[in-house]
Parts: structure tokens; sequence; C-alpha cells
């Protein structure tokens, strides 16, 4: 019927770059056989792109309370409040920078 949903690896996740082709998502610091993800590639970009997936599955829920809290304002006409709402919002874009 209907697809059935999981919940993602726990996070956070950490990318580990091996130097032999393979870059590694997993979800412990330490290689433990907990990987999450595998980027083949043994350059500069392998690398780049396996940081980038960690940076943003390591900051989805972040982003997620901030862009919802920005919408809450939006609709409830409490713009001005927002002021009080940057430190929680500028956190969240931190994560992503």
């Amino acid at each position: 019927e209907g697809e059935v949903m999981t919940e993602a690896t726990q996070r956070p996740w950490y990318a580990s770059h091996d130097g032999n082709g393979y870059d590694h998502i997993q979800s412990a610091e330490v290689n433990e056989d907990n990987y999450v993800a595998r980027v083949d590639s043994t350059d500069a970009q392998g690398n780049a792109n396996a940081d980038l997936i960690v940076k943003a599955v390591n900051s989805h829920d972040a982003l997620v309370a901030a862009l919802t809290l920005i919408a809450y304002r939006y609709e409830s006409g409490d713009i001005g409040d927002l002021v009080n709402d940057m430190p929680e919002i500028e956190a969240a874009l931190e994560q992503v920078k």
C-alpha cells in the first residue's frame, strides 16, 4: 500500500577520508563498521562532497526549526519578535557555513 518511513541513522554524522578512494559517511568518529553511506572518489571533490553531505545532515534539524520559527512569526504578524529569535536563527545558519 503505502511507503513505510523509517528513521534516519542517529546524528551527528562524520566524514572519514581513507585515502583509498572512499569517503565514508558514518555515525561515529571512529570507524566501527557504522557506515551510513560511501562516496566513491579519489580526489578532493569527493572529500568535499562527503563533507557537504555531513554538514547538511547535521544542520538539518536546526535549519528546519529556524525556518519554522520565521514562518510562524510571519504568519502570526509577530515579525518584530524576530529580533529576540535572531540568536537561534544565526546559530542555525552558522552550522552550515
